[in-house]
């Protein structure tokens, strides 16, 4: 078409009406410009990806049927987000299994790695996780920061995703490749005791120490004063002498931060009142640094020189 405004108006036209176009079968023998069919399509694809974030079920099964790309990635933002990863994030179980009818692939990945599975995990949406799961989501596969599932189901304490992780054989020992945390440190430092119990009983290491500095998860359970977790973690045979690259431990720890009940718990399990960090501070004298006075007397009382 030679005259401009025509040809402007009549693209507008087909884009404007291209679900006439699509489902009647006399226009649909148009011959169509293929940029101006990629067009269209490329409009259906982000109103899919529109559709998913509003969790519009029936508008998603309309432009699934339309031709929309099931594996469609939202290019407005850049982050490589699919319907299914926004779907999985919201928790919407009915828009996952309309994606994955329409063969979505539930094992790609966004910009950082993560794919539909970690979403999932992270925000606690155990029905979605099953889904995915049943769909052959890969457990084990990690982001660019060496997260699992597993990993952030534990960080963020959904103990019953952790539980279909664990069934669904979730690698426990896998370790993370920017601090080198595993579940259990997660767990324990957030003080996610169902989810420790879980890892524990599913063999998780308890006397991993990340590769950072050398903290363990008894470390971290008593520095952020999770009594519960510490007990736990005691009878599942940590070490409570661990020593972390500059030499403190857990009783460290906890008499610095004036947790006196988990004090008493390591000093129970034999912690050694007297050790010394790398500069020669004792439990003691991180207790009387901080003024917590209540440590102090129980550190005496147990022979704190």
């Amino acid at each position: 078409i030679q005259n401009e405004p025509l040809r402007k108006y009549l693209e507008q036209f087909i884009l404007d009406n291209e679900w006439r176009i699509f489902r009647n079968k006399k226009l649909s023998k148009i011959a169509i410009p293929p940029h101006l069919l990629d067009l269209l399509l490329k409009k259906l694809n982000q109103r899919l990806i529109q559709a998913s974030k509003n969790r519009n079920i029936e508008r998603v099964r309309l432009l699934l049927y339309r031709g929309a790309d099931a594996n469609t990635i939202d290019n407005r933002i850049g982050n490589g987000h699919t319907a299914l990863m926004i779907a999985a994030n919201y928790g919407n179980a009915a828009i996952l299994g309309l994606l994955i009818d329409a063969k979505a692939n539930v094992n790609s990945t966004c910009r950082n790695g993560e794919t539909a599975l970690m979403w999932a995990s992270k925000y606690g949406n155990a029905a979605v996780v099953e889904q995915l799961l049943r769909a052959e989501a890969e457990v084990n596969a990690t982001c660019r920061n060496g997260y699992t599932a597993l990993m952030l189901a534990s960080k963020y304490g959904h103990a019953n995703v952790v539980d279909k992780l664990l069934r669904a054989e979730a690698e426990v020992n896998s370790a993370d490749n920017e601090y080198g945390y595993t579940a259990l440190m997660w767990a324990a430092s957030r003080g996610n005791a169902a989810v420790v119990k879980l890892l524990l009983d599913a063999g998780a290491e308890v006397n991993y120490a990340e590769n950072k500095y050398g903290y363990t998860a008894l470390m971290w359970a008593s520095y952020k004063g999770h009594a519960d977790v510490v007990e736990m973690l005691l009878k599942a045979g940590a070490n409570v002498n661990a020593t972390q690259n500059y030499g403190e431990t857990a009783l460290k720890f906890a008499a610095e931060h004036g947790y006196a009940g988990i004090v008493e718990q390591l000093l129970r399990a034999g912690a050694n009142i007297n050790a010394a960090d790398r500069r020669g501070y004792t439990s003691f004298s991180h207790a009387m640094m901080n003024s917590h006075f209540n440590v102090i007397t129980l550190l005496r009382q147990h022979g704190a020189i």
